[in-house]
């Protein structure tokens, strides 16, 4: 059972379509991605090979796309086009990412409001994705990549002896966004 059933099922709720508030703001001229990759949380949420999943993107001939990064203020700059970091409200970041092609980053915030709109989305787990997943998306349009939990149980803690999320390949994600977006 997904978590958004196991909660309403437990508040005697029915799950709806939901409301987003947006704010426009300046878009940019290029069809774009939006990028989140750094969460404040712990450090097992953590990738440390978004540079290189960056790198693999623009050197793709064919991928014709800015990399817009989206997060806190006091987030890591990976190497994105343009930067949002700090400079949007939650309204304005709806708006982004509705206006977006993908949405690419780890499970938070962002990965559910993309899955509101039904966007396309490449999302890294650190922990079982299945009852997290993003939950308005169609299955055509998500690739939830999640360490080998066969060799190691997950962690759901904000720290990972372990450090499996970093076992996720960035060729594995760079792979997956070219394939949503049939490049």
């Amino acid at each position: 059972m997904h978590l958004v059933e196991a909660y309403a099922l437990s508040c005697g709720s029915m799950i709806g379509s939901c409301f987003i508030q947006e704010q426009a703001l300046s878009l940019p001229s290029n069809p774009y991605i939006t990028f989140h990759g750094y969460n404040p949380k712990g450090p097992s949420r953590q990738y440390r090979y978004w540079n290189e999943v960056i790198k693999l993107l623009k050197s793709t001939p064919n991928f014709l796309y800015d990399i817009i990064e989206v997060g806190e203020t006091h987030s890591h700059k990976y190497g994105s086009d343009t930067t949002y970091l700090g400079n949007t409200s939650y309204a304005e970041l709806a708006y982004l990412i509705k206006h977006s092609s993908l949405h690419l980053g780890f499970d938070s915030l962002p990965v559910h409001i993309a899955s509101h709109y039904d966007k396309k989305i490449v999302a890294i787990y650190a922990h079982y994705a299945q009852n997290t997943k993003p939950y308005f998306s169609t299955p055509e349009n998500i690739v939830l990549l999640e360490p080998n939990h066969k060799l190691l149980k997950p962690v759901f803690s904000d720290s990972d002896p372990f450090d499996q999320i970093n076992s996720i390949s960035p060729f594995n994600i760079h792979k997956s966004i070219l394939g949503l977006l049939n490049i």
